[in-house]
């Protein structure tokens, strides 16, 4: 091997290290690039259903919808019921997506229970009883 091949070789391989780096840098900026526009994806598609939503609830019959589904709204004149069932008088294999199964049964009022749990971190100080 002679001394002017040497050199060339040797160029080669100083030239050839110094483009890994850049390589690799431009390898993960594209994925950087490809994860980003996916992201922007789901955000267009939460913007469009975000859209749809709200072109919904500009609709005067869904708003009503929603008020006697969800706050058991009403019109002048009717009544409304609310029927609990006990745990008992349903079952086991009861669904628990039915009207009164997913509502929670307190044994003392919210209040009384932010109350405890204030006290219990710290954040509320016990009266003195003297």
């Amino acid at each position: 091997m002679s001394f002017r091949t040497a050199v060339i070789v040797g160029a080669l391989l100083v030239v050839g290290f110094g483009l890994i780096q850049p390589l690799s840098s431009g390898l993960s900026q594209m994925q950087q690039i490809a994860a980003l526009e996916a992201d922007v994806d789901a955000t267009k598609g939460e913007v469009d259903q975000l859209r749809e939503e709200r072109n919904r609830l500009d609709d005067p019959v869904h708003l009503e919808r929603l008020a006697r589904e969800n706050l058991q709204y009403v019109h002048d004149g009717e009544e409304a019921f609310i029927v609990v069932d006990s745990p008992s008088a349903r079952g086991d294999d009861a669904d628990e997506s039915t009207a009164g199964a997913s509502k929670a049964v307190r044994a003392q009022p919210w209040y009384i229970e932010l109350a405890d749990s204030l006290r219990a971190v710290g954040f509320a100080s016990e009266e003195d009883p003297t």
